[in-house]
């Protein structure tokens, strides 16, 4: 139904499926470890502020990841 309504909008969707490999996680582990690669974050929620945060991912203003800290 998504498919139909966005070939009718002006607006585009699309749905992406990876599955996920041991050996890429191993590689991105590795990397994050020798700090060859950071991880952006725009901003932190407490899981209270959940909706504030879905509000922040909707805006397309954020300019990184979203955290939501559960405890």
């Amino acid at each position: 139904m998504r498919d139909v309504v966005s070939r009718l909008s002006s607006q585009s969707e699309r749905l992406v499926v990876v599955r996920t490999r041991r050996g890429d996680l191993e590689q991105l582990a590795a990397w994050l470890a020798r700090g060859e690669l950071k991880a952006v974050i725009d901003s932190r929620y407490k899981l209270e502020e959940a909706a504030d945060a879905f509000r922040r991912l909707e805006s397309k203003r954020a300019r990184g990841k979203l955290v939501i800290e559960v405890a």
